[in-house]
């Protein structure tokens, strides 16, 4: 029994031996032929769609126990003498079946004039058969740029720390781009990390950088085919966009420091009576946003040490809708929040919109039938709300001293100008309004104007009302209402 297990032992490490010894002398070569293979696709593409482009490369040699392919000293020049290097491109290849699966350009550099471009690193992972029958494809010319795009297949396609360097002039580094699942012509995820931007110009410099911009579901094969169809304009048929968002993008000048901490956008898509997308939802928030002096900027320092703040901040956050089915759009909140210098509040609601309002986009030769139907749209309600509005103050102030009068003086004589015009067209509200507008400016603290029509109010009686001079009349149709600090 002791001899047969020895036995038995024995085989195995022989067969061990020769099929270590089969690949080590037959797959190199195997893999090797794959990677060559996609080369000269590539090569045949170049040579039919970029003729001035041409590919070439080093030695390829093949290490079956990391499944990889390695190509040296691969460029890319063109006719002009320009050329971008890659010191290696390294190929991951299943040994048996000859599949590429990634792909993986190292240490990329590339020079035009005084400009420097270097690249850490370039890579493409998920390639599969269907891709690779792609490139076959459109190195015969049976495919268009437009269809790989459409049914390219990727798990992911990303760029390491890219430095690009102009001396005296300036400087752009970037961490990371990458696109991930990307089928059908869309990348579910794009996004870009640490971007820095700094920029020299007859003396000044300025900075603009970006921690992180993200987007889903980007539609780049949309996006190529609206350039590409005729028109002064992309015409869109499909959604090209679900969401972005950024955090910490900074522009650093001269006399100002602008930072905004977030920003983020999200649509949701409906379908039409045709049967066609359009933005049924879409929010919009850019909080964090501080803006103060930088260098020398006396006219904000002055600002900014009378209202008793270190720095301008604010956050916008905005909510729009749509229904095809009421042929209805509203703003249902828009609001800047300024911290220390006051609020504004805004909504609408408009109806009776021409059907075309609903498309992802409107031909240039729609545009005059468009705006034709639009003045039969109504306004169905609105409202502008200012609150603890102290930039009121400040600006009222800066009014004064530039006139060298009083604040007070000021508000006087804006109140006086107004009761003239309302007893000069008789008109209530006018008067109204004035004492409204009395009570905010000697006490900003909240000014509420609004707007509700009932029955809801078509927008070419504005211009019938206006020109009959009948202001009382517009605002009762209107039912308009000013408040202030109520």
């Amino acid at each position: 029994m002791n001899k047969l297990v020895v036995v038995l032992i024995a085989v195995l490490v022989v067969m061990a031996i020769l099929l270590l010894g089969w690949g080590l002398v037959y797959l190199p070569g195997t893999m090797s032929a794959s990677a060559t293979r996609a080369i000269e696709d590539l090569q045949l593409v170049l040579a039919r769609d970029a003729p001035r482009l041409t590919l070439t490369h080093g030695t390829i040699s093949a290490n079956p126990l990391t499944a990889s392919v390695s190509v040296a000293e691969v460029s890319l020049s063109h006719a002009n003498g320009d050329t971008l290097k890659a010191d290696a491109l390294e190929f991951s290849v299943d040994p048996f079946s000859g599949e590429i699966s990634a792909v993986d350009a190292r240490a990329l550099s590339f020079a035009k004039g005084e400009m420097q471009t270097k690249v850490e690193g370039i890579s493409i992972s998920g390639l599969t058969s269907e891709t690779r029958s792609l490139l076959n494809l459109a190195a015969r010319g049976e495919l268009t740029m437009d269809a790989v795009i459409r049914r390219l297949d990727l798990a992911e396609v990303r760029l390491r720390a890219l430095t690009v360097t102009t001396p005296n002039r300036g400087e752009l580094s970037l961490r990371t781009v990458a696109m991930e699942n990307m089928g059908a012509g869309i990348i579910g995820r794009f996004y870009l990390e640490d971007l820095n931007v700094y920029i020299r110009s007859a003396g000044d410099a300025g900075e603009v950088v970006l921690g992180r911009l993200e987007f889903t579901d980007l539609n780049i094969g949309e996006i190529v085919a609206a350039v590409r169809r005729p028109g002064l304009l992309p015409s869109f048929t499909a959604p090209v966009i679900k969401s972005f968002k950024f955090e910490h993008f900074e522009i650093r000048a001269n006399e100002v420091d602008f930072v905004v901490a977030r920003g983020e956008s999200d649509t949701v898509y409906g379908t039409n009576d045709q049967g066609r997308s359009y933005a049924r939802k879409m929010t919009f928030v850019m909080d964090g946003m501080v803006m103060k002096p930088r260098g020398n900027s006396p006219a904000m320092v002055g600002f900014l040490r009378d209202s008793g703040l270190t720095a301008f901040k604010a956050r916008f956050s905005m909510v729009a809708t749509a229904d095809h089915a009421t042929r209805s759009m509203a703003i249902e909140e828009m609001s800047l929040r300024m911290p220390g210098l006051g609020g504004i509040d805004f909504k609408l609601g408009v109806g009776n919109l021409p059907p075309a309002a609903f498309e992802l986009s409107i031909k240039p030769e729609e545009m005059a039938g468009i705006m034709a139907e639009m003045r039969n749209a109504t306004l169905i309600r609105g409202s502008l709300v200012l609150s603890n509005t102290r930039l009121i103050q400040f600006a009222l102030a800066a009014a004064a001293r530039k006139q060298g009068i009083d604040a007070k003086a000021v508000i006087v004589a804006m109140l006086n100008k107004a009761r003239r015009n309302a007893r000069r067209t008789g008109g209530a509200f006018l008067m109204t309004l004035a004492d409204e507008l009395e009570k905010f400016l000697n006490d900003p603290k909240v000014l509420k104007i609004s707007v509700a029509p009932a029955p809801p109010f078509p927008f070419h009686r504005f211009q019938l009302m206006s020109w009959a001079n009948k202001p009382d009349s517009l605002v009762r149709a209107l039912n308009l209402k000013v408040e202030a600090n109520r």
